[in-house]
């Protein structure tokens, strides 16, 4: 496949984004006023159903909804629509979450009056300059750049409905031509768009970092946008999430028999989600610690850019998505030094821990931002109490206050870690399969029963292990304070 019809596919797919990312800009608005209005029952409903949608894996909705694109072959702009619909509503909550944690503009809503009122003593360009670079639009500019990027790195969805996209093409390009160094470099195009829109992140990531402020909402809610805020919400999670789920269980319901009777491929099945768990966790792991690193060096460099330089740099990797280092990585094992880890997960588990690598930063910022440090440190003195009632009592609190939330950032990013699949298939080592690359090939085929069973169960396994780890955990306190 040629490099001209990687550029082809790379303007398409960026044109899509472009397009797809002011909307979602604009529905997040819409849902952060809402947040910011509503009661705390309801902020969770909202956060509940937000993170359903974001937490939904793209290979169930794109292979739910893979025999209705088929049905729309002959329709490809209604294809194209539906395709975007759905990359939209996903932005959409990606965008609201990351708004909603967006520090405030710099130019209060009084500066701007007042710079307004100084037009025969400010440049024009100036006052333009300022209005962008320190009020409302560059508080919108992280989540435009957010939401472009989530829908130029889809892959799933794209792939399984059949929608040109730079990701596919370049990934049915690797299958085809293992070595890019045979040709052009191909990801010329695609990361000079990405490169272009991470220069807003990036200010995100430094504001997130130097600003310990919370944000307002960018418009006043009325009945009008609460109505569009909860439809928005409630379609976003039909489509995303509830709507492939029940295509999955109705077809799953008569194909969890092929788990319990073909045991010889059931239990390569089992091998390959131990794989999956392994690197996921892996991953998760390196990332951690690697973002609690970085913000101390941050906390610690002096001038502080220096710090803040570094943790830039080592977000730009992660960033890209999956696909961009993991393709570089298959170039950089070339290299006659490194030919001995192309038959180890070692590749696999650094490209993902990178990939994880921005995520577990604006976890570990945003808890560090909320959590409350005189409670915790109240509660470890209570932990080092000679009485054994109130070592139980200090221990439990800590846990409530700051283990229960490392625990659930551990377990989302390794997650999705878990259910990589780009960098999962691109890296896998000879005679390893993950489980996300197994499932993809044969949603190729089409639908079963079978299919439908075994991409639920994979899907479960890493719900049903960070429910087991709490249940173990309340067991053993149990059994402690007996």
């Amino acid at each position: 496949m040629s490099d001209y019809g990687i550029a082809v596919a790379t303007g398409w797919t960026a044109l899509r984004a472009a397009i797809i990312a002011p909307w979602a800009v604009f529905a997040a608005g819409v849902i952060v006023a809402e947040f910011r209005r509503t009661s705390p029952a309801g902020r969770r409903w909202l956060w509940g159903l937000l993170l359903a949608s974001i937490l939904s894996p793209d290979l169930v909705a794109g292979y739910g909804y893979s025999n209705f694109s088929v049905s729309l072959a002959r329709h490809s702009l209604w294809n194209e629509l539906f395709l975007a619909l759905l990359i939209g509503l996903k932005a959409a909550a990606v965008a609201a979450a990351v708004l909603y944690f967006t520090p405030d503009p710099a130019l209060s809503p009084s500066g701007r009056h007042l710079l307004r009122l100084s037009r025969s003593r400010v440049a024009a360009f100036e006052r333009f300059r300022l209005l962008v670079a320190h009020g409302p639009v560059a508080r919108g500019l992280p989540a435009f750049a957010i939401a472009f990027l989530f829908a130029f790195q889809q892959f799933e969805l794209p792939s399984l409905t059949g929608i040109t996209a730079w990701t596919v093409t370049l990934f049915d390009r690797q299958a085809l031509l293992p070595d890019l160094a045979d040709s052009a470099d191909p990801l010329t195009w695609p990361l000079a768009v990405e490169l272009l829109a991470l220069a807003p992140v990036i200010l995100f990531v430094v504001r997130a970092i130097a600003s310990g402020r919370r944000s307002v909402a960018p418009f006043v809610a009325t009945a009008r946008s609460r109505v569009a805020a909860w439809a928005t919400l409630f379609l976003m999670v039909s489509l995303t999430a509830v709507v492939p789920f029940a295509i999955l269980a109705r077809q799953g319901a008569t194909g969890f028999g092929y788990l319990a009777t073909n045991a010889p491929n059931v239990a390569a099945y089992w091998k390959e989600i131990g794989i999956a768990a392994g690197y996921g966790v892996s991953s998760a792991a390196i990332a951690s610690v690697a973002a609690v690193g970085l913000l101390k060096l941050v906390s610690l460099s002096k001038p502080p850019a220096i710090g803040v330089a570094l943790l830039v740099l080592a977000c730009v990797p992660g960033l890209c998505g999956a696909m961009v280092p993991s393709l570089v990585a298959v170039e950089c094992l070339q290299h006659p030094l490194l030919l001995g880890l192309r038959d180890t997960l070692v590749p696999l588990i650094v490209v993902l821990a990178l990939f994880l690598l921005p995520r577990a930063l604006l976890l570990e910022s945003l808890a560090r931002l909320l959590r409350d440090g005189q409670a915790i440190h109240l509660a470890r003195g209570l932990r080092m109490s000679p009485v054994s009632v109130q070592q139980r009592a200090g221990r439990s609190l800590l846990w409530t206050l700051e283990g229960f939330g490392r625990f659930c950032r551990f377990s989302l990013l390794a997650y999705w870690g878990y259910l990589d699949l780009t960098a999962a298939t691109i890296l896998s080592p000879p005679g390893v399969v993950p489980v996300t690359a197994r499932l993809y090939n044969l949603m190729h085929y089409g639908h079963n029963a079978a299919l439908s069973a075994m991409t639920l169960v994979a899907v479960a396994v890493p719900v049903a292990g960070f429910l087991i780890v709490l249940f173990l955990r309340r067991l053993t306190l149990r059994v402690i304070a007996r």
